[in-house]
């Protein structure tokens, strides 16, 4: 199978190979490309820029069991509720019960949620929600905030590489 990488700019006479490469710049792509072993190369093709995208874009915040009041059964319930019956209930469990920690490594890679006069993170209710469970940051700039906060840490990683106004085909 052959794959190619367009962008005439940065592509042309280069050879390089990479251990990893990630197909998208948007916040998924890049806690991905966050979380490969330092010692792979990573590639990450954005079609445009990080600012050009639907996470980027983004207002709402992000759901997790982070407060005392709250349980994982009791948002795999509104999620499950709130899904009419699309979701598989093994992968929500999965989603919720994983969500503190990954919200806890966002916070360590440099994105600064919402906070109250004592520092603690602030937590709204949102439609589908039983309780107050969802994390925001700069108010309803969560997107943003955190697609630029993970883009420059991507950046900064000596083994992460991104192609802006690039995309890639295969055939």
């Amino acid at each position: 199978m052959r794959r190619y990488l367009f962008n005439s700019k940065e592509l042309e006479n280069n050879n390089e190979i990479f251990d990893v490469i990630i197909v998208g710049g948007g916040l998924a792509g890049l806690y991905c490309a966050l979380n490969v072993d330092p010692d792979k190369s990573v590639a990450i093709i954005v079609k445009g820029h990080i600012d050009g995208g639907s996470s980027y874009l983004a207002q709402g915040g992000i759901a997790a069991v982070t407060k005392k009041w709250d349980s994982f059964d009791l948002h795999v319930k509104d999620t499950l509720i709130a899904g009419a019956g699309h979701c598989d209930e093994k992968a929500v469990r999965t989603l919720v019960t994983e969500g503190p920690e990954i919200i806890d490594d966002i916070i360590r890679l440099g994105v600064q949620f919402d906070r109250d006069e004592n520092g603690d993170t602030i937590v709204t209710r949102e439609g589908g929600h039983s309780c107050r469970r969802i994390l925001h940051c700069g108010g309803d700039a969560t997107g943003r905030i955190m697609t630029e906060t993970l883009g420059k840490e991507a950046q900064s990683r000596k083994n992460i590489k991104i192609f802006f106004d690039t995309f890639s085909l295969t055939s």
